[in-house]
């Protein structure tokens, strides 16, 4: 069951649960097509995994007697990676997503994972462990303190586990398996059974011959200097750059009411007012100066609009530079952008002669 008060007088928050999560929402949150279908198509199902991993399923560290005892976070890339994983592929599997959207919105949603510059100090356990400073907080530093990456680069960590199952059995096992074994039916007698990585592992290492422990040790304990795709091109797939909008970006412009620049000048524009949202690290419009809380004036000298952005953005292709008008505070100056390469999007795209995993992962298992 779900219980979903929808209100702006209701802070907006979501409990999961054993039996009925909450999850808030404000009056828009059923009104219009990218935020109604946010709310049904990632939340819910995400929420209903959570029944069992994380409720049913339990990390030991959050196991906790009581409300006094500390908990610890460090394997939150399986309570919250694992679940976000699941409720992803429930999405698709179910049918509230084609297959083809999904692989678009799979693209936003780990490409934007590039653009993490703090991966460089800090680890996926450390946000874990330490997750009430990812919450909140300016805008303008993102990229360089991360988010709590544990729901994104955690379903990353999960299909390379997946995919890497069925390539080293050929296909006969997959992590549908461990979630037999590990999960089990979900008695409802137990209020949770708890444990730890070795347990995971254990639990893994029945089903194919691989070092799991180091695995995820790698990949929850490390710092790197740059995105690394593994996980994607073990299961046959690259992102790459298209200059084809993405029906599912049209629609995530829709609900956050901004557009995204990430791939071309490197920052987000609120719809409303103008403003910049957040900027990419290292892009050009982080080069030229360009930060969060501005105001966009003018383009090329003339007055803003987001078809003149566009364009001067396409122009740039031939010219090298376009110049932004901004402003903040009482303070107006011109910024000049330097850039060649036009407007493009995130995509994925099936490496050629390589098993596509993905593609067999996202099938129904059962027929209606």
């Amino acid at each position: 069951h779900f219980l979903v008060p929808i209100s702006d007088s209701i802070k907006r928050y979501g409990l999961e649960h054993r039996n009925s999560s909450v999850n808030s929402g404000g009056l828009k949150t059923l009104k219009g097509y990218g935020k109604t279908n946010y709310f049904l198509q990632w939340v819910m199902p995400h929420e209903f995994v959570h029944a069992w991993c994380g409720k049913y399923r339990r990390p030991a560290g959050m196991s906790t007697p009581d409300y006094q005892m500390p908990k610890n976070l460090e394997l939150l890339w399986v309570y919250e990676g694992l679940t976000e994983y699941l409720g992803m592929m429930l999405t698709v599997r179910s049918g509230l997503m084609s297959e083809d959207y999904f692989k678009e919105e799979l693209a936003l949603y780990w490409g934007n994972l590039r653009y993490m510059a703090g991966r460089d100090w800090r680890s996926l356990r450390d946000i874990a462990v330490s997750t009430h400073t990812v919450w909140g907080g300016s805008d303008s530093w993102v990229f360089y303190r991360r988010k709590a990456d544990y729901y994104s680069e955690g379903s990353m960590l999960w299909l390379e586990v997946d995919a890497r199952i069925r390539q080293i059995t050929n296909g006969e096992r997959s992590l549908d398996d461990f979630c037999r074994s590990f999960f089990g039916t979900g008695d409802e007698n137990s209020h949770s059974i708890p444990y730890d990585q070795s347990d995971l592992v254990s639990t893994l290492s029945e089903l194919a011959d691989f070092n799991w422990d180091s695995l995820f040790t790698i990949r929850i304990s490390s710092v790197f200097d740059t995105f690394d795709e593994t996980p994607l091109d073990v299961a046959g797939y690259e992102l790459l750059f298209t200059d084809k909008k993405p029906k599912a970006l049209v629609n995530d412009e829709l609900r956050d009411e901004c557009y995204y620049y990430y791939e071309s000048i490197g920052f987000a524009v609120a719809q409303e007012d103008n403003k910049i949202l957040q900027v990419v690290p290292d892009s050009p419009g982080d080069v030229a100066g360009i930060y969060t809380g501005m105001s966009i004036l003018g383009v090329n000298g003339k007055s803003f609009s987001f078809d003149r952005l566009n364009k001067a953005i396409t122009d740039a292709v031939n010219t090298g530079e376009l110049v932004l008008l901004t402003q903040h505070g009482e303070a107006l100056q011109e910024q000049t952008i330097f850039y060649r390469n036009g407007l493009r999007y995130i995509g994925l795209q099936p490496i050629e002669g390589r098993k596509n995993w993905l593609d067999v992962i996202i099938k129904p298992i059962a027929q209606h």
